[in-house]
């Protein structure tokens, strides 16, 4: 217990006084902003230092879309086509191929981190915003621990991206009343997902299987739909 204005009060009370300021200053949508504004800043500085080399397994991936580019369809061969394919269609837009590459691994870094705050607020509804600000910039700040990793091998980062998505649309449209635009959209990141890595297919299947089957997530998903 705490002394507080000559009475007593609890230490969770003081806590909810602390977070006050920050729970009237910003709203979870301004605070979801804040997180891709800084996830942006953050890979636009890592590329300034590191985006000049693309890394060997990106350099693969530029073969492939040559292929691709010269021979059409023939030249997909078996393996995953997504990573080509999007630098073919970057690349007939008018972009070279490493802002191609550069502008894909932006575009992979903040659905990678939609997702992670879609599935936030849906496994945590009670969070307050001071903890979602801390979520947030765990999401902006962790993949720099990757260093060059997270970079040189774009469909293992579209891949994860795409997952993170899928999982986090669902949960998000499990726990909304009318969430079938929601689920309609973790399908497809699924589906696309799974023509950048087949890791991703299957994760989003194992996913969809959890959440079909009664488990502990299920009191936080109807919280969530009450919130």
């Amino acid at each position: 217990m705490l002394r507080h204005d000559g009475g007593t009060i609890s230490i969770v009370e003081a806590a909810a006084l602390d977070a006050a300021p920050v729970e009237r200053a910003l709203s979870r949508s301004a605070i979801a902003a804040l997180a891709l504004a800084a996830v942006v800043v953050l890979r636009l500085l890592y590329l300034a230092r590191f985006g000049w080399d693309p890394g060997w397994m990106n350099l693969v991936y530029f073969a492939r879309a040559k292929d691709i580019w010269l021979h059409g369809a023939v030249g997909m061969g078996e393996q995953p086509p997504l990573v080509p394919l999007a630098l073919v269609g970057l690349r007939k837009l008018g972009l070279h191929p490493l802002p191609a590459l550069n502008l894909l691994y932006l575009l992979a870094h903040l659905l990678f981190a939609q997702g992670t705050l879609a599935l936030a607020r849906a496994v945590w509804p009670d969070a307050t915003r001071r903890r979602l600000l801390f979520v947030g910039a765990a999401i902006a700040l962790t993949p720099l621990l990757s260093t060059i990793a997270g970079y040189r091998n774009l469909g293992a980062l579209v891949g994860a991206a795409l997952l993170v998505s899928s999982i986090g649309n669902a949960l998000a449209g499990a726990a909304q009343a009318r969430g079938s635009a929601r689920l309609v959209a973790a399908a497809l990141a699924a589906a696309v997902g799974s023509t950048a890595r087949f890791e991703t297919l299957a994760g989003a299947a194992l996913a969809g299987l959890c959440l079909a089957l009664p488990g502990p997530w299920r009191p936080r998903l109807r919280r969530a739909r009450l919130a």
